[in-house]
């Protein structure tokens, strides 16, 4: 049953059937704690109809196993030697030994109860046994990624497999499954030795151990698989590399858009301060304004001074009424509520780019307390996070806009007022009129005009309000929102240069038995008898 089982796993391993391709299968036995005891490699010429077949390898005691086709092996330097093939139109099958070190090599620990133990002791035993094997990789070389050289390895996928009878229950495998058939039970778990060395990656950590684990009534030695493949990734899930990079360039965007909005909400705090300033001197002019009134009107002091001073305090506020630092502070509003504009159109883009993971995942009905991926804790706190941030520069520019017009009612009041008034006090000093009767609604007016400058200074105390509380929650959410999208997609970028770039490694591996393989599997088993 167990070759049985070994012969359907390997029939779900693709193979290259190309013509012209070479396949190659490497067999090691083991002993029990992962010591290589010989190699020997199985190659497949796939015959492209050619009469003689010329091949490279660095195995000896090379052996035909399919037919009677004629070899003349030439030997090369450094153990390479050229393999001659009558082939006769046919497929090649040829076997060889080696005692070259395999890419994949393990060492394999054995415990009961906690205790580690020479695995013969444990025989005949009972108690909880852990079983842990600890994959080598020994292809190290360096890949390119981003101009910087790095070390690495090339990435192989292996899986740890061992099948135990009913005399064991409660049986468990790091990272994989186990699969009861009624009278066995079949455990597998998947590991890759140094990909997290290669990429730096803290979910890779623990992927060079494989560890079972399993109760037993009487211990007795179960044969152990290791199938190893140097394949990342297939051609189609290459495509997520594409993704990546539209993340990273939406994050980019996304960043420099908010730290425009950010620039300009600081503008903005700055110019309604400004007007704020200008507003309350305003008041305060009008307010003299209106004592000379008061005092003209009693009679108080004389009529040629109270006018000139009436005329002066009006020159001063139409002055700055009209200043150019006030038409910049509304022109910033103006701005601000075009940036607002786009940043909503950024965040509604990126939030579609997350919608998938966020929906897909379920993660509005999760508390983040629920989720142990840390990249699914950013893409909930930033998509929820972009929601908010969407909400609040939909209101401000719902607040920048009532301003501005309740700004513009206003300025054209007051500018209304001011060309009456000093119509009237011009009238007043060319001494035309009755004097009672003008003094009397001039200082109507100039209580009208106070009454309006109250309010727009009241007006510009919540606008100034308003958008320090908008540069304030801009800045957090920059830094707290946006900062972290944008960094946490540059940390995607940098892993996914590197993987992209070991994914280009594995599929570069040529071979253990030579240089020019198009596939390798590497069959590793411990059996008892291979440590006698």
């Amino acid at each position: 049953m167990k070759k049985g089982f070994l012969i359907g796993l390997l029939a779900l391993i693709p193979l290259n059937v190309s013509a012209n391709s070479k396949e190659e299968i490497v067999y090691s036995n083991m002993d029990y704690y992962g010591n290589v005891k010989s190699v020997s490699t199985t190659s497949h010429i796939v015959n492209g109809s050619k009469d003689e077949i010329v091949d490279y390898s660095y195995l000896r005691d090379i052996v035909n196993l399919n037919g009677k086709e004629k070899f003349s092996i030439t030997n090369g330097e450094n153990g390479l030697s050229k393999v001659a093939i009558s082939g006769n139109g046919r497929d090649i099958f040829y076997r060889g030994s080696s005692d070259r070190v395999t890419p994949i090599t393990s060492e394999i620990e054995y415990f009961l109860d906690g205790e580690k133990m020479d695995v013969k002791d444990m025989t005949g035993k009972s108690g909880h046994v852990v079983i842990t094997v600890k994959l080598n990789n020994n292809e190290k070389t360096t890949i390119n990624v981003g101009g910087q050289n790095l070390n690495a390895y090339v990435p192989f996928v292996s899986s740890v497999m061992m099948i135990l009878d009913s005399d064991n229950s409660n049986v468990s495998v790091s990272n994989g499954k186990c699969i009861n058939t009624g009278n066995r039970t079949i455990a597998m778990g998947l590991g890759s030795a140094g990909l997290y060395d290669s990429s730096g990656i803290e979910e890779f950590k623990d992927l060079d151990v494989v560890k079972f684990e399993f109760d037993t009534e009487g211990f007795e030695f179960s044969d152990i698989y290791i199938v190893s493949k140097a394949k990342l990734l297939e051609d189609d899930d290459l495509r997520v590399f594409d993704k990546l990079d539209t993340l990273v360039s939406s994050s980019n965007s996304l960043k420099s858009n908010m730290d425009l909005i950010v620039k300009s909400t600081e503008d903005l705090y700055a110019g309604a301060k400004s007007l704020k300033s200008a507003s309350g001197t305003i008041n305060e002019k009008v307010g003299v304004v209106l004592n000379y009134m008061n005092e003209i009107l009693e009679g108080t002091i004389s009529l040629d001074d109270g006018v000139k001073g009436s005329l002066q305090e009006l020159d001063g506020i139409k002055e700055m009424l009209n200043s150019s630092s006030d038409s910049e502070s509304i022109q910033s509003m103006i701005s601000l509520i075009g940036l607002d504009e786009d940043a909503i159109r950024a965040l509604e883009s990126t939030n579609s780019e997350l919608a998938p993971i966020y929906e897909g995942r379920g993660l509005a009905n999760l508390d983040y307390s629920e989720i142990t991926d840390s990249s699914l804790v950013t893409v909930k706190k930033t998509y929820e996070g972009n929601v908010n941030m969407i909400n609040l520069l939909n209101g401000n520019i719902g607040a920048l806009n009532g301003s501005l017009a309740k700004f513009n009612e206003i300025n054209e009041k007051v500018n209304g007022i001011m060309e009456m008034l000093n119509s009237k006090l011009s009238y007043m000093s060319d001494g035309t009129g009755k004097l009672r009767e003008g003094v009397s609604r001039l200082r109507d007016g100039i209580s009208e005009l106070y009454s309006g400058t109250s309010l727009f200074d009241s007006k510009m105390s919540e606008l100034t309000s308003g958008t320090d509380r908008l540069n304030v929650g801009t800045h957090q959410y920059s830094e707290s929102g946006i900062d972290t999208l944008y960094n946490y997609s540059m940390t995607v970028k940098e892993y996914g240069e590197k993987l992209e770039a070991l994914v280009e490694l594995s599929n570069g591996y040529k071979g253990y038995s030579a240089d020019n393989c198009d596939s390798s599997l590497f069959i590793g088993l411990v059996k008892a008898s291979n440590s006698k």
